[in-house]
């Protein structure tokens, strides 16, 4: 009798001080024992439950399933976990986990088993609340009208929306099971990883925006922009990538058009002056570095503004036209050819020597009075050239400066009797 009594007072020790509501239930299923945190729970005294059905503690609909749990664990069976809805005596309601595990045994088994209720409301409702956020999430990123990705750290594409499929005009499956790299333009390739390392790099934004092209299955290209941006767990370890990508093909159309538009001439479609200094200037960096010869040819008509005073507008730009066809036919493909404005063409000759410049420029000389005979017809003062040249060696400066001195040597030809061509430096003659 006294093991028992012992047994008992170790079993009221042990359940006080369990900082979850504890209660023992006997082999009738009734409470024998309940602690003061199962008292604040259901929020009723232990003296009006103990020895009472555990049923005066669970709802009708539960019931049933709770009391099968107590018989599994009395029978020595294991026990899932019980969850589910109660009541309390203010009519508030809570979510508790009820598991249960047997306390002492007896020649005819266990006589009692202690049930553990914890309060998991708030649980289940954060439970919820982030399965509804990812929900939300889950649909704004399959709907989301802008093409959407999500790549592994290695660079591997997890998800897709159909944004991406349809602005890629690829299957969900081909996006996800094959390299982006198969439909990347060629030219673009290499520089996915050097993107992944950037972001990783924790010294360099978590962002990073670039444009590339991609192939569609039609074999056309488009320009997109990929906004690329790493997103870290919460102790700021990297977990993945999120990208966006943007058809921009009609923007860089567009851009093309306007510097088209803007380093071209209107009239004869040539390079225009801001076209030629932009590319001269690009190139005379090069060539500088490489110490590689150059020329840059200057050529004016003789007698337009006569002729396009007698005969008009219209007639002279006629000849302009005709002028600079003449000029583009009989220059190589690595030369570069402007109208510079007026009656004046430009033209840079890369890697020609004084020699080769002279003879360029003298079949240049008989090209354009054959061109501009043809345009006008006979008149009075037949439209020739004068032509000026400045060797890169002989101007090693920058590129106003070559310009200049092309166009004082052009204007010493033309002081010298026209239809002539002149060099800068040596001031040589040659018609």
């Amino acid at each position: 009798m006294e093991a028992a009594d012992q047994l008992s007072k170790t079993l009221d020790h042990v359940v006080s001080c369990i900082p979850d509501a504890a209660m023992t239930v006997s082999r009738e299923l009734t409470i024998t024992r309940m602690n003061a945190s199962a008292e604040d729970l259901y929020g009723v005294e232990a003296q009006e439950i103990i020895g009472r059905h555990f049923t005066v503690l669970t709802p009708e609909p539960a019931q049933a399933e709770v009391a099968a749990l107590l018989a599994a664990v009395f029978d020595g069976l294991p026990a899932p976990q019980y969850r589910g809805p109660r009541i309390r005596p203010d009519g508030t309601e809570i979510i508790v986990s009820i598991s249960a595990a047997p306390l002492d045994s007896t020649e005819l088994g266990v006589s009692q088993l202690l049930a553990i209720v914890r309060d998991i409301t708030h649980e289940v409702a954060e439970r919820n609340a982030r399965r509804a956020a990812e929900i939300r999430l889950q649909r704004t990123f399959d709907e989301a009208l802008i093409a959407t990705a999500l790549w592994e750290l290695d660079g591997r594409t997890v998800l897709v929306n159909d944004a991406a499929c349809s602005l890629l005009q690829r299957s969900r499956e081909e996006l996800l099971h094959f390299s982006w790299d198969e439909f990347t333009h060629p030219e673009d390739l290499g520089d996915g990883d050097a993107v992944i390392e950037h972001l990783l790099d924790p010294e360099t934004a978590d962002r990073h925006v670039r444009e590339k092209r991609y192939i569609l299955p039609d074999g056309s290209v488009m320009w997109a922009q990929v906004q690329c941006v790493l997103v870290r767990h919460r102790d700021g370890s990297p977990s993945h990538f999120v990208g966006q990508v943007q058809d921009i093909t009609a923007q860089r159309r567009e851009e093309s058009r306007l510097l088209e538009l803007a380093s071209h001439d209107d009239l004869t479609g040539l390079l225009n002056r801001r076209g030629l200094q932009m590319a001269l200037d690009a190139h005379m960096v090069g060539a500088r570095e490489h110490d590689q010869n150059g020329s840059l040819i200057v050529v004016d008509l003789d007698n337009f503004k006569g002729y396009n005073d007698k005969f008009g507008h219209p007639a002279g730009d006629r000849l302009l036209t005709c002028v600079g066809e003449a000029l583009s036919a009989n220059l190589r493909e690595t030369d570069l050819i402007a109208r510079f404005g007026g009656d004046e063409f430009v033209a840079m000759l890369p890697q020609t020597d004084r020699e080769q410049a002279l003879a360029a420029a003298e079949k240049l000389l008989v090209r354009v009075a054959e061109a501009a005979a043809q345009a006008t017809g006979p008149i009075e003062l037949p439209i020739t050239a004068s032509i000026g040249i400045a060797c890169f060696q002989d101007v090693p400066s920058n590129t106003p400066e070559l310009i200049e001195a092309a166009d004082r040597a052009m204007y010493a030809a033309k002081n010298a009797g026209k239809n002539q061509v002149a060099f800068h430096a040596s001031g040589a003659l040659r018609a």
